[in-house]
């Protein structure tokens, strides 16, 4: 999964140093086999001292994914310079 800040809620983006970073970021789906293009969804990202979870959208009943940051590894998109890909390194899923 790589992501890339984008803009498409009304909800403010949050960032409390050491606490929390609130953010609206474009999601590039590789799974959804069929496009030329793997689509960018927009989603919504909290990040605590915690977790890193996306949601479907600013609702936060939407969990799409919830990562301990344990077990989470940020790396640079070789192919996109303005992105990065979040792996998790239990499940191996990118």
């Amino acid at each position: 999964m790589s992501v890339k800040t984008v803009k498409f809620t009304n909800r403010p983006w949050r960032y409390e140093r050491c606490i929390v970073f609130e953010e609206d970021l474009d999601i590039t789906r590789d799974d959804l086999k069929g496009f030329t293009n793997p689509p960018r969804i927009p989603h919504r990202v909290v990040m605590n001292n915690h977790t890193f979870t996306v949601f479907e959208n600013f609702d936060y009943q939407t969990v799409q994914y919830s990562i301990p940051l344990k077990y989470l590894e940020v790396k640079d998109a070789d192919k996109e310079p303005d992105c990065m890909i979040v792996v998790n390194k239990v499940t191996k899923w990118e």
